[in-house]
């Protein structure tokens, strides 16, 4: 859990909560980064990630991600997922879709 947390917190991911225990992890994204776009980018590459609104009935988790710390010792999780936060389409999603729905 600590290695895992170490390691996302250089790309600006932080955890819920202060002292988690268990075997998920649920963090922040930094500000205006969307899960869902960080998630499909992810996926290109083969790398799974939870994004939070999988969790969320009301859809309200999407700056938010759930990591397996048993499956986060993969270095390629974190390049990928460096890659994925680091895409500007990554952060313009959450933005699209607030004025989709605005206008829908």
């Amino acid at each position: 859990m600590s290695d895992t947390v170490a390691r996302l917190k250089p790309l600006g991911i932080r955890p819920w909560i202060d002292q988690p225990t268990g075997m998920f992890l649920w963090c922040s994204l930094p500000e205006g980064r969307d899960a869902r776009g960080a998630a499909h980018k992810a996926l290109a590459s083969n790398v799974v990630l939870a994004p939070g609104n999988a969790f969320s009935l009301s859809h309200t988790a999407n700056g938010f991600l759930r990591f397996n710390v048993s499956q986060s010792n993969d270095e390629r999780m974190f390049t990928v997922l460096k890659m994925a936060l680091r895409d500007r389409q990554v952060a313009g999603t959450r933005q699209r879709e607030v004025s989709e729905n605005v206008t829908s």
